[in-house]
């Protein structure tokens, strides 16, 4: 009697735990479907299709792969372009390790730099990298792109990496400056710095 009890017992815990680990493994694909749902919505920019943002209204991030502010607002990204996917926004990035060309021609300085394209001019973005913020943005600056929303004043405190080569004015309080070759003695001539020395790899 004891033995069958604890077979049955035994045969009840091996079910449960399959069962758990099947939701656990479902929950855990529908999750991963989502995520890439709401990226397959961000359109990729090179050198090669860049032309097209002379037409259109686009809101494109530049980016870095490496840096850690880009990593921690892609998300944010992602589902932004979700949100207005079925208005004439287009929200696209660009992998600035992959299309400096791109990234030069555009000003770009720093990581991530987000600008909005009207008919090939830019315009941009300084605030918090928050639903809101880019929604009130856009809706500031092309009112027809986006609709709806009572998004709150974007708040001016985001922090960005600058990029390789940047002038020194650039690195405000609170930004890491990259120094090189072309910057190095011109920068630290005034002021105090604190330098790391590094190897990327």
């Amino acid at each position: 009697f004891h033995n069958a009890f604890r077979q049955s017992a035994i045969g009840r815990r091996e079910s449960y735990q399959r069962t758990m680990k099947l939701a656990i493994f479902a929950a855990l694909f529908i999750a991963l479907i989502a995520v890439a749902s709401a990226a397959d919505e961000v359109i990729i920019l090179t050198e090669d299709n860049f032309d097209q943002t002379n037409e259109g209204v686009w809101f494109i991030k530049f980016y870095a792969p490496w840096c850690g502010h880009c990593k921690r607002m892609a998300g944010t990204w992602d589902e932004f372009a979700t949100q207005v996917k079925d208005s004439p926004l287009n929200v696209a990035k660009v992998d600035c390790t992959e299309h400096a060309s791109v990234c030069q021609a555009a000003g770009v300085r720093g990581y991530p730099t987000l600008k909005l394209f009207q008919a090939g001019q830019p315009t941009p973005f300084k605030g918090a990298r928050t639903l809101e913020s880019f929604t009130e943005f856009v809706k500031e600056n092309a009112p027809d792109a986006i609709e709806g929303g009572d998004a709150a004043a974007a708040a001016d405190d985001a922090e960005e990496v600058v990029a390789e080569d940047a002038a020194p004015a650039a690195a405000a309080a609170g930004e890491v400056a990259v120094l090189g070759d072309s910057n190095f003695d011109a920068t630290i001539k005034e002021g105090r710095w604190l330098i790391k020395f590094y190897a990327p790899w």
